[in-house]
């Protein structure tokens, strides 16, 4: 319901952020959320009230990620924590893409269906033109194949099925390609229990899955998801989803959002710009929140890359110091009168 979300939207940004918006105005802002708020994305808090008589234009709503990059963090103290970390991997990117049948699978007691996701080859596809990755897609992307290769990277990217269990969180999992195996090592399913015990040296996962940061809400804890294990396993940035994403949406915003880090702008601020090119370029329908506003970032918020103003900055330093270099020679090789 349009005007429900509007009306919702903007009372919501009445009670929680337009009594500091003086202080804010259009600052990075860093949400540590409490209670059910850890479920409200942020970026789609509407600013002001908008005109709902009428047929609501979602890509033209007053969002406040037009004014504000938003961020996450389960706790201030693992905020600040990972800011301090340093760490670097010797690869650049890692992802997986898996391929599926429409296979049912039962696993441990539970109906699992692995509906095709046909997008997210070309997700991988895409990102790859814009940084240097290793893909492994279809029968390659294996759970064995990304236990012996998720250490080496500095990003890792899984595009893929995940089924979150709210009774069991540590049983909530990633789907890998299916290969009928029975070792737990190589089963096809990465639960999260597996993934707080490994070493990543990762500075940004990327779980382009659904509900990868949705969870059951525990007093004191937060929200038990996916993406949590991955921070835990010493990554400090994730992306992660609160609901499922649209396959051809999240392909350009993931697209997108590849080219903004490369440029040197920091997670949460390539995510957000991301989402308004995708605002700008799509009609009425598909600018619709359910296709943009599930994507999160959470975490450390550094940069990965340099900016290109570091390398025009170096290249003009380089030319300054040539031409000061060739007038000191000039001048010795001139007589004296």
């Amino acid at each position: 319901n349009s005007k429900a979300f509007c009306a919702a939207s903007h009372n919501l940004y009445l009670k929680l952020i337009q009594p500091f918006a003086d202080i804010i105005q259009t600052r990075k802002i860093t949400v540590i959320p409490d209670g059910k708020l850890s479920y409200v994305p942020f970026d789609a808090l509407l600013t002001e009230m908008p005109d709902t008589s009428g047929l609501v234009q979602f890509n033209q709503l007053p969002y406040l990620i037009r004014n504000n990059t938003i961020n996450y963090a389960y706790s201030a103290n693992l905020l600040f924590k990972f800011n301090q970390t340093q760490r670097k991997a010797k690869k650049r990117l890692l992802a997986f893409a898996p391929k599926y049948s429409s296979d049912t699978i039962v696993f441990e007691n539970e109906k699992l269906v692995l509906v095709p996701l046909p997008g997210v080859q070309r997700e991988v596809e895409l990102i790859a033109e814009k940084i240097k990755a290793d893909l492994f897609k279809n029968e390659f992307a294996t759970e064995k194949n990304f236990r012996e290769q998720n250490m080496n990277y500095d990003i890792l990217h899984l595009a893929m099925h995940a089924f979150i269990n709210d009774s069991l969180p540590a049983f909530s999992r990633f789907a890998f390609s299916q290969n009928n195996n029975d070792q737990p090592l190589n089963d096809g399913w990465l639960n999260t229990a597996d993934i707080y015990n490994l070493d990543l040296n990762a500075r940004l996962t990327v779980l382009s899955a659904c509900n990868t940061g949705s969870g059951n809400l525990k007093k004191g804890e937060g929200v038990m998801s996916l993406a949590r294990g991955f921070l835990y396993a010493g990554c400090p940035t994730i992306v992660m989803t609160l609901w499922e994403v649209e396959d051809n949406a999240g392909t350009k915003i993931m697209s997108s959002f590849y080219q903004n880090l490369k440029k040197g702008r920091p997670a949460d601020e390539a995510l957000r710009l991301a989402k308004l090119n995708y605002l700008d370029n799509a009609n009425p329908r598909m600018a619709h929140p359910h296709y943009w506003l599930g994507y999160v970032s959470i975490g450390n918020t550094q940069p990965l890359f340099r900016s290109y103003d570091f390398y025009f900055f170096g290249l003009l330093m380089l030319a300054l110091a040539g031409i000061a270099a060739d007038q000191f020679i000039r001048l010795k090789r001139t007589p004296k009168k």
